[in-house]
């Protein structure tokens, strides 16, 4: 028997602005790997992270605190840009005022983000 398909893919793009790419669910159980390919890039301490969510099918509590403990770890005044979020993660964002924190790029605008060529993704 073949192990279940990934829940979640983080790839990373070390463009000028860093772009972690969100694919899946990110969970309870997949936040170890967002935290894991964060903190990866946040050694370089970076001004801004960016996070390509076009692909992330669903958030959880702990996806969310993960957002804002990613935000808590850059510079001030980084910010954390949200790209590519769904309506239900612009609304869950919105509602638990974490929008207040992140930065979410209206669509039309994902350019504002850098080049997210080259993209080394990771699975869980």
């Amino acid at each position: 028997m073949s192990p279940p398909p990934p829940r979640l893919v983080v790839s990373v793009d070390r463009a000028v602005v860093p772009v972690l790419h969100l694919d899946g669910i990110l969970d309870q159980r997949t936040t170890p790997l967002l935290r894991a390919e964060a903190a990866r890039v946040l050694v370089d301490q970076p001004q801004d992270v960016v996070l390509e969510c076009r692909g992330l099918l669903d958030v959880d509590a702990a996806g969310l605190r993960t957002l804002l403990d990613i935000r808590r770890h850059l510079p001030h005044p980084g910010e954390l840009l949200v790209v590519g979020a769904s309506d239900t993660l612009r609304e869950l964002l919105r509602v638990t005022a974490l929008d207040q924190s992140v930065h979410v790029i209206a669509p039309g605008h994902a350019e504002a983000a850098g080049d997210t060529a080259g993209a080394d993704p990771t699975r869980v």
